[in-house]
């Protein structure tokens, strides 16, 4: 059994279940088991394959949750790193870990944007920029964020 196997259990035995919340945003394990496939087969597009590893430069949210179930699914090995890391200490977690992935967001762009030339460089490695599915997310969490 693996973790991957695990959040397909989950989808099965209780389907509409809350899996994630993330403020107004919740995915059922049914939506989420689904989420995570589709990433997971985006990624093996990318050449990802069990035993790679990816590094997650996200925020804590929902976007993290389905790439780290993709990951699970695929057999590939999350490498999460705190978003705020300067450039240099990106590209330093990057090399050391020998990750095939960096995934990044909007708000984590500007250190990975920083080196993305270095990035580019190193053979097999790819930098993916994780969008929001839908305007009204993007909206909400905006919203959210505001004191």
């Amino acid at each position: 059994m693996t973790l991957g196997s695990l959040l397909a259990r989950a989808a099965l035995r209780r389907p509409d279940a809350e899996a994630v919340v993330d403020g107004r945003r919740r995915l059922t394990y049914a939506e989420l088991d689904a989420r995570a496939a589709e990433a997971a087969g985006s990624f093996a597009r990318l050449g990802l394959a069990r035993g790679d590893r990816a590094l997650l430069v996200l925020r804590n949210r929902l976007e993290h949750v389905v790439a780290y179930w993709a990951l699970q699914k695929l057999g590939a090995v999350a490498v999460p790193v705190n978003f705020r890391l300067a450039g240099n200490e990106l590209r330093y977690v990057l090399e050391d870990s020998g990750a095939r992935l960096a995934l990044f967001e909007a708000s984590t762009a500007a250190s990975v944007l920083d080196r993305i030339d270095a990035i580019r460089a190193l053979p097999g490695v790819h930098a993916v920029h994780l969008a929001y599915q839908h305007i009204e997310d993007e909206a909400a969490l905006q919203e959210e964020q505001k004191p």
